[in-house]
């Protein structure tokens, strides 16, 4: 009997089929026949289709409950007996469970007089409850505690003294109801513990009391005083966690994790956080998994300055159910920066089989879900977005390589997607890697393996391009009539950045070892170095520019300086910071080694400037937009383009040729619609600089006209 648990109104079986795991024999105790009817059928078939409110009104969507195959379905069995009105000699259990129903029962003071009757001695009864009695539908008198200085914890104590023994008290847990598809509502019932000494009691708090029951202190409030043992609280810790991720609904429960973290005291939240990293390694449930990534990624993305309570939408939320408490959460950067170093060291010291767990599942269409999680949460660590330096993540980096060798032609588009996506944060070139004097091992590393990669023509042949578009067949996102345009924008530029990064890191090198050769009075083999460099550049380019005339209607003679620029002209961030790649691959270049012909129009910055006014329709005013966003690294662009084109005036004349004074029409509006801003002081930042290049470059222009 000792293995035998009862389920106090069981309702839908959810917490009795996840007893069946722990427990011989498992009896589930329902009066209402509809939802006994549900939970016997997802015990025998598995599943069950059931109805509920999308918008609170009467509209109403059909959802499937689906069984997970670990669990012991032929343990459990239902009774459809109220547990208020059991018969005399009804069956004994070792454990007695009343998980958030105690005030659904009909009659609660009378189930706790009698409810010794149904566990064994040294049993355990446990009661979970957020004794909510205003929402129950009992009237007052039925109520456990009515006065105003009464609490139910002490009618509990009062009730059950007679035959148990208090064990543990006042454990707080988190449970999130849905009430439509839309509003949820955060529970946090707690947890009691008692043994039965004469036939049965568990309430959740772990030293237990003396076999005598202590006297009843004079007031009414609860008189147990908390004392935490660490190697319970350990397993309930992990229960706790696993509770959560099993019972949430898939879309709010990494959130509703997150939110707990941060509302916990910090002991507790590093707790929670080394579950959470726990279950990714270890549960073989996808959707847990799924859950815990979902709220680590959603930890590191927090800002101190704009708490993201509400899921990320930005509009004015629905008031609250009546009787729901409000808690706003906006945490101080100091705790913020405490979880997401905590969440990085204990990713860091797992991170190993972490990657390798998740590489082996990359091919594999039932776990996409948990791969394109990871690949999130891998992403959103690396993002410059979230301050947190290269140093402090570096060992994060490890095993960027490994995920080229792991896919396949098989791999879904959208894995492959989110892994364009996970590269093109570590090589973030228009807002980091183009600032830097010198580039950092980690990004250099993965430009080197791309470019490898591309050379040999494994990286481009084995993108799922024509399988994107039946991916998207139907829909706007971004395929067009052959293939998925958008992999097609992603692997570009991320070619382009690993282009530049190398060429950077390149020139960094060589100017150090310059100086070391000149200190010495000798000469390096500088020349031979950059040809070799010139020469792997231009095999990655001229595979890079046949792969996508292959795909896409460009003219055979179109080079790679201005198809790039028509590529990703529906995207700005990404067409700009392209423009920002080759303008530095040619400018790296430039002077130090002789470039072939068809490489120096592929990298031309001259020809991708001219395009992109093109795109624009030469329209200033557009420009003036990209100097005012923030949202791209136009500012940056511009100005060191206006330094180029200073510097070889004669080459943007050449290739501007009979467009030259329509180009330095843009120029000279920009630079006049620019003055008038600055002088009614309009204008967001200095952009003095920009305005003395272009005041420059129409010197030029005047002064020196192209020959002919």
């Amino acid at each position: 009997m000792r293995r035998r648990v009862l389920d106090v109104l069981s309702g839908t079986a959810r917490t009795s089929l996840e007893l069946s795991r722990s427990f011989e024999q498992v009896v589930g105790l329902e009066p209402d026949r509809d939802l006994l009817q549900l939970g016997q059928q997802l015990r025998q078939v598995g599943h069950c289709v059931y109805s509920f409110s999308e918008e609170g009104g009467d509209a109403a969507v059909p959802l499937t409950a689906k069984l997970d195959h670990q669990f012991e379905c032929e343990r459990v069995e239902f009774w459809p007996d109220d547990p208020c009105q059991l018969p005399r000699g009804f069956s004994q259990f070792g454990c007695v469970l009343v998980a958030d129903t105690l005030t659904q029962l009909s009659a609660p003071a009378d189930f706790l007089a009698a409810v010794h009757q149904y566990v064994v001695t040294d049993g355990c009864l446990v009661i979970a409850s957020n004794y909510d009695w205003g929402s129950s539908h009992l009237p007052k008198s039925a109520w456990l505690a009515v006065g105003e200085d009464e609490s139910t914890f002490y009618a509990l104590q009062t009730l059950l003294e007679p035959h148990f023994e208090c064990v543990a008290a006042h454990e707080r847990l988190c449970r999130l109801l849905p009430l439509t598809l839309r509003t949820y509502t955060l529970s946090l019932p707690e947890a009691a513990e008692a043994q039965c000494r004469c036939g049965g009691a568990n309430m959740t708090e772990s030293s237990r009391c003396s076999a005598a029951p202590a006297e009843p202190a004079p007031c009414k409030r609860p008189r147990l005083s908390r004392q935490e043992s660490p190697a319970d609280d350990e397993p309930r810790r992990q229960l706790h966690a696993r509770a959560l991720l099993g019972c949430l609904c898939p879309l709010p429960a990494g959130r509703c994790l997150a939110l707990t973290a941060l509302l916990l005291p910090p002991e507790r939240a590093q707790r929670l956080l080394e579950a959470l990293v726990a279950t990714v390694l270890e549960s073989e449930r996808p959707l847990e998994v799924c859950h815990a990534l979902n709220a680590l990624q959603w930890l590191i993305e927090q800002h101190e300055d704009e708490p993201d309570v509400g899921g990320g939408e930005r509009s004015r939320p629905r008031p609250p159910p009546a009787g729901c408490v409000v808690v706003s959460v906006a945490p101080d950067a100091e705790a913020l920066t405490e979880i997401k170093c905590s969440i990085t060291a204990l990713l860091e010291n797992r991170w190993v089989p972490a990657t390798q767990r998740f590489c082996r599942l990359l091919t594999r269409p039932a776990h996409e879900t948990e791969v394109l999680a990871f690949l999130r949460l891998w992403a959103t660590i690396i993002s410059v977005k979230n301050n947190l330096s290269i140093v402090e993540t570096k060992s994060l980096y490890g095993r960027l390589e490994g995920l080229l060798g792991s896919l396949g032609a098989d791999a879904s588009p959208h894995v492959w997607r989110a892994i364009l996506d996970l590269y093109a944060e570590v090589l973030c070139y228009g807002s980091t890697i183009a600032l830097q004097d010198c580039v950092a091992e980690e990004p250099a590393c993965l430009a080197h393996a791309l470019l490898r990669q591309a050379r040999a023509g494994r990286l481009l042949e084995l993108v799922p391009y024509e399988r994107g578009a039946r991916a998207f067949a139907g829909g706007g996102g971004g395929g067009d009539a052959a293939g998925d345009r958008s992999l097609l924008q992603k692997t570009v530029l991320l070619l382009l950045k690993a282009l530049a990064v190398t060429v950077k890191e390149t020139r960094c090198e060589s100017s150090s070892e310059a100086s070391s050769a000149r200190s010495a009075g000798g000469s390096g083999s500088e020349e031979q170095d950059m040809a070799i460099i010139e020469r792997t550049l231009r095999d990655v380019v001229r595979r890079l520019d046949a792969w996508i005339k292959a795909r896409l209607p460009f003219h055979p003679e179109t080079p790679m300086s201005e198809w790039a620029v028509l590529l990703l002209c529906d995207q700005d961030d990404y067409l700009v910071e392209a423009m920002v790649c080759l303008l530095d691959l040619c400018n790296g270049l430039a002077g130090r080694v002789r470039l072939q012909p068809d490489f120096e129009r592929a990298v031309d910055p001259h020809r991708s400037f001219v395009q992109f006014l093109e795109t624009v329709l030469r329209d200033h005013d557009l420009l003036l937009d990209f100097l005012v966003s923030n949202e791209t690294c136009f500012l940056l662009y511009l100005l060191r383009y206006l330094k180029y084109v200073r510097k070889h005036w004669t080459q943007f004349t050449a290739v501007c040729s009979g467009k030259l004074e329509e180009v330095m029409t843009v120029l000279i509006r920009l630079r006049l619609s620019l003055e008038r801003l600055v002088a009614r002081d309009l204008f967001p930042y200095n952009v003095g600089p920009i305005l003395r290049l272009l005041e420059k470059c129409e010197d030029l222009y005047e002064h020196h006209p192209p020959a002919g």
